[in-house]
């Protein structure tokens, strides 16, 4: 399974060109039902097809548009591994799939843009974080959402304890082996094993060691999380994650860890505890913007607001503080990014855009903060969007 990061997402929401396809086709079920995928995959482009024409591109033209889609259709590989929605972005000279752990409705979208609002359910509200995975014999970085939890490279952190110390000096005073400590669904892993000659020396060697380790670790995360600086779970023994929050100097740590030797969890198991920890303070964060907008909105605040006409000339040009959007429901229609204004058609048209999407595009790109919602959690209004501005 491709998992999509949070670069591969600024990268879709920036790309533009004349014709850009989207697709977002459920592929949930087992059985007989999977064969069913790529026929409907096949009649859903020819749709993108019609539409693409109805844009002006000659028919061979949009046809070779497709081509690398459709040559996913027969690839059994590739619909082994369908989770419960496929997202399908073709644009020149770029195609891309991911499969989604979460429901969207089907979509056919061609457009100058790419349509990403089904995708924000794995980056918003109910979004992303760390798992930082401690051990003396090498740490682990995993990135998570409420969906999904998959390992990154921490380039810039040290592999281990031994990586931080010259070899030749600790080995004077401790012997430095690597010990199997645990059989997991990611192989063997290993520690550190320290022998020493006795006494308090040893330990205060020992101590020492590991809190150069720690510090060296906390500056590569702090590097790699840079200024975004999203939420950090430690998952550690008692003694490692204890040291690790004397020593760090990253501001976001959740204020509780996962208290296990990491390399005992499934990956399974520590996406479980993971989101266990950090989704109380994700629906912390959405009651406090609610709470925050419906009291403007009781006000007469003219910070909130409801109407779309307005929302999305705000969005574009960068008024737009807290964004809440359905994530189930398209609004057609056209903006003109000169006179401001909105136009809301009753249906799609081979002009119309999907306005919710670009106010969250760029609500996004102007810094702002995106709720992707479901019907039944937006705010106290009977539009599918909801926003505070900034003035």
């Amino acid at each position: 399974m491709a998992y999509l990061t949070r670069d591969q997402l600024r990268s879709l929401m920036e790309y533009r060109a004349p014709s850009c396809v989207t697709i977002y086709m459920p592929t949930l079920g087992v059985g007989p039902e999977t064969q069913k995928f790529p026929i409907h995959l096949k009649n859903l482009l020819a749709e993108a097809q019609e539409r693409l024409i109805e844009r002006g591109m000659r028919a061979p033209d949009a046809e070779a548009l497709l081509q690398p889609a459709r040559a996913v259709l027969d690839d059994r590989l590739f619909w082994r591994n369908a989770s419960r929605t496929l997202a399908m972005f073709v644009g020149p000279n770029l195609f891309e799939t991911y499969h989604l752990p979460h429901d969207t409705r089907e979509l056919v979208y061609v457009a100058d843009r790419f349509a990403i609002k089904p995708l924000l359910r794995l980056f918003a509200n109910d979004g992303r974080f760390y798992v930082l995975a401690l051990n003396l014999g090498g740490v682990r970085l995993y990135e998570g959402s409420k969906y999904t939890l998959h390992e990154v490279a921490a380039e810039s952190m040290p592999k281990s304890l031994g990586e931080i110390l010259q070899y030749d000096e600790f080995e004077r005073t401790l012997q430095f082996h690597s010990g199997v400590v645990a059989q997991t669904d990611r192989g063997t892993t290993g520690s550190v094993v320290f022998h020493g000659q006795g006494g308090g020396g040893d330990e205060n060697w020992r101590k020492e060691a590991m809190v150069r380790y720690l510090k060296a670790v906390d500056a590569g995360l702090r590097e790699m999380l840079g200024a975004e600086q999203p939420w950090v779970v430690l998952a550690g023994v008692a003694h490692l994650r204890g040291i690790f929050r004397e020593v760090s100097r990253y501001p976001r740590l959740a204020p509780n860890d996962i208290d296990a030797n990491p390399d005992t969890l499934s990956s399974d198991e520590l996406h479980a505890r993971a989101y266990g920890i950090m989704r109380p303070i994700f629906m912390e964060r959405e009651k406090d913007a609610i709470a925050l907008f419906e009291h403007l909105l009781g006000t007469q605040s003219p910070r909130a607001a409801t109407e779309m006409r307005e929302i999305v000339p705000a969005a574009y040009f960068a008024r737009v503080e807290v964004l809440f959007a359905d994530v189930d429901r398209p609004v057609w229609g056209t903006f003109n990014r000169e006179s401001g204004d909105v136009s809301i058609h009753a249906e799609q048209t081979p002009e119309s855009i999907d306005l919710l999407d670009f106010a969250v595009v760029h609500t996004l790109r102007n810094g702002g903060t995106v709720f992707a919602l479901p019907s039944e959690r937006m705010p106290a209004t009977t539009t599918p969007v909801a926003a505070i501005f900034r003035y």
